[in-house]
């Protein structure tokens, strides 16, 4: 099975975490989920997730890399079905971001008990835990 390293990134202000909804012909389409994207090339995971973060959202603050990597499955309309090693970082945001309209169909910022009652993709609740925030 091909496998590609990801970065997932929780990005936290006043309490709430910032969600993109997926557009149609990415993978989890129509899911909410927290940005993130491929690591290209010699790329550390640090490194992308700066990057992605600049090109999704508009940059963040004090980003750190939070918990150990996992595997999960994906299927994705471009790729087919693969797997992602995704390395999650913890951000915080002060401003209000500029998000891609090629990566997101929306986004808002949630409180966890907000999350509850999202469609949220399974990553991103494995990578909201590994940041401590509770959907339970």
């Amino acid at each position: 099975m091909i496998t590609h390293k990801t970065v997932a990134v929780v990005i936290e202000k006043k309490g709430k975490i910032l969600l993109i909804k997926r557009p149609q012909g990415q993978s989890d389409p129509g899911k909410w989920t927290v940005p993130g994207g491929h690591v290209e090339g010699n790329e550390t995971v640090q490194l992308a997730a700066k990057r992605e973060m600049k090109e999704e959202v508009g940059g963040v603050e004090e980003l750190e890399q939070v918990g150990t990597p996992f595997v999960h499955e994906v299927d994705s309309p471009r790729t087919g079905h693969h797997q992602h090693i995704c390395s999650v970082f913890h951000a915080t945001k002060s401003d209000e971001p500029v998000v891609d309209k090629e990566e997101a169909d929306d986004w808002a910022w949630f409180t966890p008990e907000e999350m509850k009652r999202l469609d949220l993709a399974e990553w991103t609740k494995k990578a909201l835990s590994l940041v401590s925030i509770k959907l339970q």
